[in-house]
């Protein structure tokens, strides 16, 4: 005997009523399921009944009711989504002995098929229809119910992901804090006979370019620049740590090539053979007015002096590409009143404007060439115009440079 209208009614708002407050109450998925199944196991004219959620336009089998397992498999064989024209409908279909559910009831968030509900009534499609109102709507009920649970569902992930990246956001809003915090403070103009400014252009929140300079004796002043391969948080940490190594290890050791030989064994050892990092490495003693420089692997940085531009390539291998470094030259240079140091990372050359033109070394050298009788400040902004002026031109990786003018 079928129940009566008003019966189905209340049970159905009860139904209802359930599931929004285990949502309300943040019940766990598996709890939410739990009691979505329970009401399809408890309809009447549900025979049988299979329940399948749907990720990248897969399908997973959340629940079955009375459904073997063949008929299961079927189902994840032939796409049962391919059968659904309007998500917003409930579909009636033929039953097959390899299919034998009647009705599809798909939930769906903005065009997003979340999951799929096939059910087996008791009653055949037309007999189905033509029951009394409150057995024939029995579908758009469970369709409402549907997307009710599997929205609801969708949100709480939607909701995870949310937290997840806003507490990402965070820690690359403190990373980056935290790295600019490794760039040396402003030189004090003219000390040591000096006139040093850089500046550094980011990609993203965090990366892998660095520079540094400090005095290292009564005489002796250190720079350095250097770039990680790859970007990144994991870029940027094993910056910090090379950073950490370069201040503790330059006043320490006299010898160039010894300096460089451990720096490039605890770059091996941070990055156990996943990354590396190119750097340029030099001295520059007031006294003697001699630059002694390593170049690691590094884009040449350019020395206008004595009125021709020199480009610094003695060096070794990039740093933790191969370990022991299979050779080490070190190059020196006797620099005169007024020269210029220029160095700077791969993101400064290799930037490439609409025509996938690069910038390239020639607009480097012709503003060096052009304003050398300018400060380093002044030179590192016409750098940065020039830059500018390079039609279209976007930022692809971290870019620095570091400039030092000699008195």
């Amino acid at each position: 005997m079928l129940d009566n209208s008003n019966t189905i009614y209340k049970r159905q708002l009860r139904q209802l009523l359930n599931v929004t407050q285990a949502i309300n109450n943040n019940f766990s998925r598996a709890e939410i399921l739990d009691i979505y199944v329970n009401i399809l196991k408890g309809e009447k004219y549900i025979s049988r009944f299979a329940l399948l959620s749907v990720h990248k336009g897969e399908l997973k089998v959340e629940a079955v009711g009375h459904t073997e397992d063949e008929q299961i498999d079927y189902i994840l064989k032939n796409n049962v989504l391919d059968s659904i024209k309007n998500p917003d409908l409930v579909t009636f279909m033929a039953k097959t002995p390899e299919c034998p559910f009647n009705i599809i009831i798909p939930a769906h968030h903005k065009d997003h098929i979340l999951a799929v509900l096939l059910i087996e009534t008791v009653y055949d499609n037309s007999e189905f229809l033509n029951l009394p109102t409150h057995i024939a709507d029995a579908p758009e009920f469970l369709q409402t119910l549907h997307n009710i649970v599997f929205v609801a569902l969708e949100n709480k992930i939607l909701f995870k992901e949310n937290l997840k990246q806003e507490r990402i956001q965070k820690e690359l809003e403190l990373a980056s804090e935290l790295q600019k915090m490794l760039f040396p403070p402003t030189w004090k103009q003219h000390d040591f006979g000096l006139d040093i400014a850089g500046f550094h252009i980011p990609y993203s929140e965090v990366g892998g370019d660095y520079y540094d300079y400090f005095p290292i004796s009564e005489f002796e002043v250190a720079f350095c620049i250097a770039d990680v391969s790859g970007k990144g948080i994991s870029a940027a940490l094993l910056m910090s740590n090379f950073q950490a190594n370069v201040r503790a290890l330059f006043p320490y050791y006299g010898n160039m090539k010894s300096l460089t030989q451990k720096l490039a064994e605890n770059v091996d050892r941070a990055a156990r053979g996943e990354r590396f990092i190119t750097a340029f490495l030099a001295v520059y003693n007031v006294k003697t007015r001699e630059l002694n420089y390593i170049n690691a692997g590094h884009n040449p940085p350019l020395l206008w002096n004595k009125g021709e531009m020199q480009v610094l390539e003695e060096g070794t291998t990039g740093l933790g590409m191969i370990t022991p470094l299979p050779f080490i030259n070190e190059g020196k240079v006797k620099v005169d009143p007024g020269a210029f140091l220029i160095c700077f990372t791969d993101g400064v050359i290799e930037l490439q404007n609409q025509e996938k033109e690069y910038f390239g070394y020639s607009p480097l050298k012709k503003v060096v060439s052009q304003h050398h009788n300018q400060d380093a400040e002044q030179l590192n902004l016409a750098i940065s115009m020039e830059i500018s002026r390079f039609k279209g031109a976007k930022f692809h990786d971290d870019a620095a440079i570091l400039t030092c003018k000699f008195d």
